[in-house]
């Protein structure tokens, strides 16, 4: 897209349907490595339905799980029950307005066929907690990876990690040569796959002009 100069005009990059920390912090990494190598200052943002569509299930988004191996949020059926009617007790799970919510805020009488014991109001403070929770995740990741990669050590995420950094390297001296010396970091990630020989891959030794 450098190349063929469609990157010239563009402000915003979307990518649709994705939620876990390992791409939100290598689309990070991208849009870093493309305003500083290539000199274009885009937005790369992304988009998941996955904190609206855990309500079906009676889903809610816990805690975001930042291991060396394992990076993304826990995923909790929300408490409900008739023994929550005007309870004071707090919301379990942070959140900007989880931590403002109280169980009886959630969970209100209902009719019987409703097994949540949630109102339309109740799935709309639900679904508004997941999506801060999935925020404060994706900010979380990001931080720690702002820390890592000037350290050059690891700990959270290393797979990510080595990509993140990659990314970094191949924008700087983009070649073909450069891109294989870094595919090891890229293996094993999640959505990743073989890499196979094909037209596109010629293209990339053009980039040593850069």
């Amino acid at each position: 897209m450098h190349q063929d100069g469609q990157l010239a005009t563009k402000k915003w990059i979307h990518i649709l349907g994705t939620n876990d920390l390992g791409t939100a912090v290598m689309l990070t990494a991208l849009q870093r490595a493309i305003k500083q190598h290539l000199g274009h200052d885009i937005r790369i943002s992304f988009d998941t339905s996955t904190p609206f569509r855990l309500l079906v299930g009676n889903g809610a988004l816990a805690m975001p799980r930042l291991q060396a191996g394992n990076m993304g949020i826990e995923q909790v059926s929300a408490p409900t029950g008739h023994r929550f009617h005007g309870s004071s007790l707090r919301w379990p799970w942070p959140s900007a307005v989880g931590d403002l919510l109280t169980m009886g805020d959630l969970v209100v009488p209902t009719s019987h066929q409703n097994t949540t014991q949630r109102d339309t109001l109740g799935n709309h403070l639900l679904a508004l907690h997941n999506l801060q929770a999935l925020c404060f995740a994706v900010f979380a990741a990001n931080r720690v990876f702002d820390v890592e990669l000037i350290t050059g050590q690891h700990n959270i995420g290393v797979k990510e990690g080595c990509a993140a950094a990659a990314i970094n390297k191949i924008f700087k001296k983009p070649s073909l040569q450069t891109l294989q010396s870094h595919e090891s970091c890229f293996n094993g990630l999640r959505k990743s796959y073989a890499r196979v020989d094909a037209d596109e891959d010629r293209d990339l030794d053009d980039y040593d002009a850069l």
